[in-house]
């Protein structure tokens, strides 16, 4: 499914707000159940090769990769940041994206790893030198 951009909004129940591109969106037009997002990972700083391997279609995604199922039964991923598992709430279209609002249904972090960041076709790390105030 590619590297997905993933928000949280505020509401009375726990959201995530998820923008999938026309491919993905294709995909769903023909089959919404099996293209359905309902796990998200957060990848770590060194999880580089990780996620350009789950960008790359055709190929087995989990192959020497080390999981674990969560409470759900969703893969969770060795040494990410966090996992989230959801339902999916809403959907609305967005041009040439359609944005998915999904319940959160549980989730695990790990508050002594980094994010890899992915932003105008690069990759980066998150500054932690600077603060606020």
């Amino acid at each position: 499914m590619g590297n997905l951009p993933v928000n949280s909004m505020k509401a009375a129940l726990p959201l995530i707000a998820v923008t999938l591109g026309l491919g993905v969106a294709d995909a769903r037009a023909q089959d919404p159940v099996a293209v359905c997002p309902t796990n998200f990972k957060v990848l770590a700083e060194d999880q580089t090769a990780l996620s350009q391997s789950f960008a790359r279609s055709g190929v087995d995604k989990f192959a020497g990769v080390p999981w674990t199922r969560s409470r759900m039964g969703s893969p969770v991923l060795q040494d990410v940041v966090a996992w989230i598992d959801c339902e999916l709430w809403a959907e609305y279209d967005g041009g040439d994206h359609t944005l998915v609002v999904a319940r959160v249904l549980d989730l695990g972090a790990d508050p002594t790893r980094r994010p890899l960041l992915f932003h105008r076709g690069a990759y980066g790390l998150l500054d932690v030198s600077r603060t606020d105030g």
